[in-house]
Protein backbone atom coordinates (compact mmCIF):
# COMPACT_ATOMS: atom_id res chain seq x y z
CA UNK A 1 0.00 0.00 0.00
CA UNK A 2 1.09 3.53 -0.69
CA UNK A 3 1.25 5.84 2.27
CA UNK A 4 0.26 9.41 1.66
CA UNK A 5 1.13 12.26 3.90
CA UNK A 6 -1.17 15.13 4.43
CA UNK A 7 0.09 18.57 5.39
CA UNK A 8 0.24 19.06 9.13
CA UNK A 9 -1.90 21.92 10.36
CA UNK A 10 -0.75 23.57 13.55
CA UNK A 11 -3.35 24.15 16.21
CA UNK A 12 -0.92 26.13 18.34
CA UNK A 13 -1.74 29.70 19.23
CA UNK A 14 -0.07 32.21 16.82
CA UNK A 15 1.86 33.77 19.74
CA UNK A 16 3.43 30.37 20.43
CA UNK A 17 4.72 30.21 16.86
CA UNK A 18 6.12 33.72 17.20
CA UNK A 19 7.75 32.72 20.46
CA UNK A 20 9.44 29.71 18.83
CA UNK A 21 10.59 31.84 15.91
CA UNK A 22 11.92 34.48 18.29
CA UNK A 23 13.90 31.86 20.23
CA UNK A 24 15.37 30.44 17.04
CA UNK A 25 16.50 33.91 15.97
CA UNK A 26 18.50 34.20 19.18
CA UNK A 27 20.59 31.11 18.54
CA UNK A 28 23.42 32.89 16.71
CA UNK A 29 23.75 35.44 19.54
CA UNK A 30 23.88 32.59 22.05
CA UNK A 31 26.53 30.86 19.93
CA UNK A 32 28.53 34.12 19.94
CA UNK A 33 28.26 34.33 23.75
CA UNK A 34 29.45 30.74 24.05
CA UNK A 35 32.42 31.51 21.78
CA UNK A 36 33.19 34.63 23.80
CA UNK A 37 33.03 32.65 27.01
CA UNK A 38 35.38 30.04 25.58
CA UNK A 39 37.83 32.75 24.46
CA UNK A 40 37.66 34.48 27.86
CA UNK A 41 38.11 31.11 29.59
CA UNK A 42 41.20 30.38 27.46
CA UNK A 43 42.58 33.84 28.22
CA UNK A 44 42.00 33.37 31.95
CA UNK A 45 43.66 29.94 31.89
CA UNK A 46 46.71 31.40 30.12
CA UNK A 47 46.92 34.30 32.59
CA UNK A 48 46.64 31.88 35.51
CA UNK A 49 49.47 29.75 34.09
CA UNK A 50 51.80 32.75 33.70
CA UNK A 51 50.85 35.10 36.58
CA UNK A 52 49.56 35.04 40.16
CA UNK A 53 45.94 35.86 41.03
CA UNK A 54 45.35 38.97 43.11
CA UNK A 55 42.07 37.59 44.55
CA UNK A 56 39.31 35.14 43.60
CA UNK A 57 37.69 36.43 40.38
CA UNK A 58 34.37 38.24 40.32
CA UNK A 59 31.74 37.63 37.65
CA UNK A 60 33.30 40.45 35.61
CA UNK A 61 37.01 40.74 36.50
CA UNK A 62 39.90 38.34 37.13
CA UNK A 63 42.92 40.12 38.61
CA UNK A 64 46.53 38.98 38.23
CA UNK A 65 49.99 40.18 39.29
CA UNK A 66 53.38 39.70 37.65
CA UNK A 67 56.37 38.56 39.70
CA UNK A 68 57.58 42.20 39.61
CA UNK A 69 54.26 43.43 41.08
CA UNK A 70 52.48 44.86 38.00
CA UNK A 71 48.74 44.19 37.96
CA UNK A 72 46.66 43.02 35.00
CA UNK A 73 42.89 42.46 35.02
CA UNK A 74 40.89 40.42 32.50
CA UNK A 75 37.34 41.50 31.64
CA UNK A 76 35.68 38.09 31.85
CA UNK A 77 32.37 39.04 30.16
CA UNK A 78 33.64 40.51 26.87
CA UNK A 79 33.29 39.02 23.39
CA UNK A 80 37.00 39.66 22.82
CA UNK A 81 40.04 39.41 25.06
CA UNK A 82 40.16 42.69 26.94
CA UNK A 83 42.58 43.51 29.75
CA UNK A 84 43.48 46.42 32.02
CA UNK A 85 47.17 47.26 32.46
CA UNK A 86 49.36 49.71 34.38
CA UNK A 87 51.51 50.40 31.33
CA UNK A 88 51.38 49.69 27.60
CA UNK A 89 53.57 49.97 24.51
CA UNK A 90 51.74 50.88 21.27
CA UNK A 91 54.24 48.80 19.27
CA UNK A 92 52.74 45.55 20.63
CA UNK A 93 51.04 43.84 17.70
CA UNK A 94 47.47 42.57 17.85
CA UNK A 95 46.54 45.06 20.59
CA UNK A 96 44.22 48.06 20.50
CA UNK A 97 43.76 50.66 23.24
CA UNK A 98 40.09 51.15 24.17
CA UNK A 99 39.02 54.49 25.60
CA UNK A 100 35.88 56.17 24.22
CA UNK A 101 36.63 59.44 25.99
CA UNK A 102 40.28 59.68 24.86
CA UNK A 103 40.90 57.21 21.98
CA UNK A 104 44.32 55.57 22.03
CA UNK A 105 45.11 56.95 25.48
CA UNK A 106 45.10 55.41 28.96
CA UNK A 107 42.20 56.06 31.32
CA UNK A 108 43.03 59.13 33.39
CA UNK A 109 43.30 58.64 37.14
CA UNK A 110 39.89 60.28 37.65
CA UNK A 111 38.15 58.54 34.70
CA UNK A 112 35.41 56.05 35.65
CA UNK A 113 35.89 52.40 34.72
CA UNK A 114 34.70 48.91 35.68
CA UNK A 115 33.75 49.05 39.37
CA UNK A 116 35.27 45.59 39.90
CA UNK A 117 38.70 47.20 39.42
CA UNK A 118 38.86 47.89 43.13
CA UNK A 119 41.09 47.55 46.19
CA UNK A 120 40.48 43.80 46.38
CA UNK A 121 40.85 42.69 42.75
CA UNK A 122 43.18 45.24 41.19
CA UNK A 123 44.07 48.16 43.47
CA UNK A 124 46.74 49.47 41.09
CA UNK A 125 44.17 49.66 38.25
CA UNK A 126 41.32 51.29 40.17
CA UNK A 127 40.04 54.86 39.91
CA UNK A 128 42.70 57.18 41.27
CA UNK A 129 45.40 55.66 39.05
CA UNK A 130 46.07 55.79 35.32
CA UNK A 131 45.22 52.49 33.56
CA UNK A 132 45.25 51.15 30.01
CA UNK A 133 42.25 49.20 28.63
CA UNK A 134 43.51 46.97 25.81
CA UNK A 135 41.64 44.66 23.42
CA UNK A 136 43.65 41.78 21.93
CA UNK A 137 42.96 40.01 18.65
CA UNK A 138 43.72 36.52 19.93
CA UNK A 139 45.28 34.29 22.55
CA UNK A 140 48.77 34.45 20.98
CA UNK A 141 48.63 38.26 21.17
CA UNK A 142 47.74 37.94 24.85
CA UNK A 143 50.69 35.61 25.42
CA UNK A 144 53.10 38.11 23.80
CA UNK A 145 51.58 40.92 25.87
CA UNK A 146 52.01 38.95 29.12
CA UNK A 147 55.65 38.18 28.26
CA UNK A 148 56.33 41.87 27.61
CA UNK A 149 54.33 43.05 30.64
CA UNK A 150 56.03 40.59 32.98
CA UNK A 151 59.41 42.17 32.17
CA UNK A 152 58.25 45.71 33.04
Amino acid sequence: TLATTEPQVSTAHPAAATSRTHKASKLPAKANRMKASTEADAAEALLESMLSRTAPPTKYIAGFRTRLGKELALERNRRSIQVWLECFDHSISGAEVINAKNPGMPYAANQTRNSNLNGKNAPRLSVGRKAWNVRLQGIQDLKRLIEWYSAQ
